[in-house]
């Protein structure tokens, strides 16, 4: 089992059950290789991705291969260590013009 999965399953549940508007939290798997964000978040119009890493890790070289190319595309990306730093930015994000 994955060591972040108590940090993001909370995070999947909240947006499945306590969002009140219409969003997902994906868990896309590619076949191209590893790295890619554990969260591809769609809603209101936006999508972002979230990384969930345990607090004192850092991005792997794929995943900063992967996070380099999806900001080069116009997305945010972001790291997130807790269950509540990922519900923040969800409702900053959700919540901007």
């Amino acid at each position: 089992m994955r060591e972040v999965k108590h940090i993001e399953q909370p995070f999947v549940d909240w947006v499945r059950d306590d969002w009140p508007l219409p969003a997902v939290a994906l868990k896309l798997v590619l076949f191209a290789g590893s790295g890619f964000p554990d969260r591809t978040i769609l809603g209101s119009g936006k999508i972002f991705f979230i990384e969930f890493k345990k607090s004192g890790r850092v991005l792997d070289p794929a995943q900063t291969k992967w996070k380099k190319i999806l900001q080069r595309l116009g997305f945010k990306v972001y790291v997130c260590t807790s269950t509540a730093q990922a519900i923040r930015i969800f409702k900053t994000v959700m919540e901007s013009s």
